[in-house]
């Protein structure tokens, strides 16, 4: 199985995208159809954000209490400044 590598920038992006196509949906089924699709990926994308900011206050609150943090824990990787 292949890690995937997706960044806040590309939820943005998938958003975009299914908006597009909602704007895009000609018949009353297509725009229904889209219309589910697009609040199935808002409930997914809030959570993806949610965890997102929990991360990066867990990363903030491991800086502040412990200089030698480097985020493994998270599964990210700390760069110096």
């Amino acid at each position: 199985m292949s890690k995937t590598q997706n960044s806040l920038l590309d939820v943005h992006n998938l958003l975009m995208e299914q908006m597009e196509r909602l704007m895009d949906a000609e018949s009353p089924e297509e725009v229904e159809r889209e219309i589910q699709r697009s609040k199935a990926v808002a409930d997914v994308s809030k959570v993806l954000v949610d965890n997102s900011k929990t991360m990066l206050d867990a990363a903030r609150l491991g800086l502040d209490y412990n200089k030698n943090f480097n985020g493994t824990i998270l599964g990210i990787e700390m760069k110096e400044s």
